[in-house]
């Protein structure tokens, strides 16, 4: 009765064996089904992770190249604000001039009316015109000019002219020392002193109105060079006026101890950012007339090579030393002290360069430094 056959021993180890295999297989399943979702959930999770970093490393990209303006923009207002006090006396200088100007044509103009009968009763207008035409503004160093008046009131000794020493400051005034003899009809009036008074005060006049002339375009000149530090837009620019508006601000810098050199060529206006240009030639030049102290030779040749707009600044100042030269486009790599530089000069100037597809390069031996900039005119 406790007997099994063979067969039935067989079939029940089929049995259990497939159950077994199966229930196996559907343990696996259930595993692997359950790893498959925790590996899609894994993916899911993981692929949001880096959409948020992509975003984040987007925004910080966004930021950096942010900052790198304003670094740019701080290094550039740091320059000009170097030059603040000088252009300030710059801008103040010509409208100085002009508004003691106004007082002196003023008070002159009052006195010449006055005195306009004298001027219409003369047997001579032509000469007195002549006179006033011929005046000029007077260059003289006072040594020169004492030195004249005495010769010229001697001249006029000879020719009998009363209040000759008078007459003779009148002329030299007005910047008159030749051709005396062609006055004489004028001279020899005797109301002599009062005709040079009033023909030196309408010489004066003309000379203010050169002299306001010229400060109001300067003037202009400076506000036009500030006021070009506020536009970042690309367009079409002379470079060579673009070097010019630098130097406009660098005036006062210069006007003492340093000879300009200017090699200009005939260049074709080019499409770029003048501002960020500006920015280049203000870096290369302070760092120029720094290195000379402000005293000695500066040279700019601008020039057109190969389709390339080639601007060389050159100074015969103390020179870069070989150690140091691989180093100068370093950012915050200086040997000026923390109060003329922060070492960020010339690796601006090298970026604003590169994004005009462009190249500098330096050549330096003490007394002569060369930088070389060279921009596609296209």
């Amino acid at each position: 009765m406790f007997s099994i056959g063979l067969g039935g021993i067989l079939e029940n180890h089929i049995i259990f064996t497939t159950v077994s295999y199966f229930g196996a297989m559907f343990i696996v399943l259930v595993v692997i089904k359950k790893d498959f979702t925790n590996l899609q959930t894994e993916k899911t999770y993981l692929a949001t992770k880096l959409k948020q970093h992509s975003v984040e490393l987007q925004n910080a990209l966004e930021q950096l190249e942010l900052a790198k303006q304003q670094l740019i923009q701080t290094e550039k207002m740091a320059a000009l604000g170097r030059e603040t006090a000088d252009i300030i006396h710059e801008i103040n200088t010509p409208l100085g001039v002009i508004s003691s100007s106004i007082s002196i044509t003023k008070m002159f103009s009052e006195q010449i009316l006055e005195q306009l009968p004298l001027i219409i009763n003369l047997s001579n207008e032509s000469a007195f015109i002549e006179l006033i035409k011929r005046s000029a503004q007077n260059l003289l160093s006072n040594k020169e000019e004492r030195e004249l008046k005495n010769i010229i009131a001697k001249q006029l000794n000879e020719y009998s002219i009363t209040n000759n020493v008078t007459i003779a400051n009148y002329l030299v005034s007005m910047g008159i020392y030749n051709g005396i003899e062609t006055l004489l009809h004028l001279l020899r009036s005797s109301d002599n002193v009062k005709i040079f008074k009033i023909a030196y005060k309408i010489a004066a006049l003309k000379t203010i109105i050169l002299t306001n002339s010229t400060a109001i375009d300067k003037a202009i000149k400076i506000i036009t060079a500030i006021n070009f530090y506020g536009n970042n837009s690309s367009q079409t620019t002379n470079i060579i006026d673009n070097i010019e508006t630098i130097l406009t601000l660098y005036h006062n810098k210069t006007k003492q101890g340093v000879e300009i050199i200017r090699n200009y060529s005939n260049l074709p206006p080019i499409m770029c950012y003048p501002n960020e240009l500006g920015q280049v030639w203000t870096n290369l030049i302070h760092n120029a007339l720094h290195a000379m102290n402000y005293q000695g030779i500066l040279q700019l040749d601008v020039q057109l090579q190969n389709s390339n707009v080639c601007v060389s600044i050159s100074d015969n100042g103390i020179g870069i030393s070989d150690e140091i030269k691989d180093k100068i486009f370093e950012p915050f790599f200086t040997t000026k002290s923390a109060d003329e530089g922060n070492g960020l000069g010339l690796d601006i100037v090298k970026k604003i360069i590169e994004k005009h597809n462009g190249k500098i390069t330096v050549n330096s031996k003490p007394g002569q430094t060369v930088f070389r900039v060279s921009i596609p005119a296209q």
